[in-house]
């Protein structure tokens, strides 16, 4: 108990101690969930596309090319995740230009693996 304690459990932390933690949080500035910090390809492909960056033989420009992008339309076939949705939302706001999109369907873990299931015929599990 109480006579084994050494005084402040936190107060007594060594300078070591002090500079991993603050190593840590610092890396984690700017985080909006620390468990997940994973960023979709489709944030750095529009990022990329509103700085000029992609190559247009990968990347078809519709309509003339001239000046800044202003509408970037982004289809998925296949499907989206809401992740790749809250992901267009945010750079909507952040790069002040309209990002539409859209997919053959919005994906969650059950619709993916239902592709998955659909995507090999029943008979050919080894």
């Amino acid at each position: 108990g109480q006579n084994a304690r050494k005084g402040d459990l936190f107060a007594d932390q060594n300078i070591t101690t002090k500079n991993i933690t603050g190593k840590l949080f610092k890396g984690l500035k700017g985080v909006e969930n620390v468990y997940s910090q994973h960023s979709p390809l489709l944030k750095q492909i529009v990022e990329d596309c509103v700085k000029n960056r992609l190559r247009p033989a990968s990347f078809p420009l519709l309509g003339s090319h001239e000046g800044k992008v202003k509408t970037i339309v982004v289809f998925f076939v296949g499907g989206f995740t809401y992740e790749e949705a809250f992901t267009v939302q945010q750079l909507n706001t952040s790069l002040g230009v309209q990002i539409i999109l859209g997919g053959t369907s919005t994906l969650n873990s059950r619709a993916f693996f239902d592709q998955i299931e659909h995507s090999f015929p029943s008979g050919s599990q080894e």
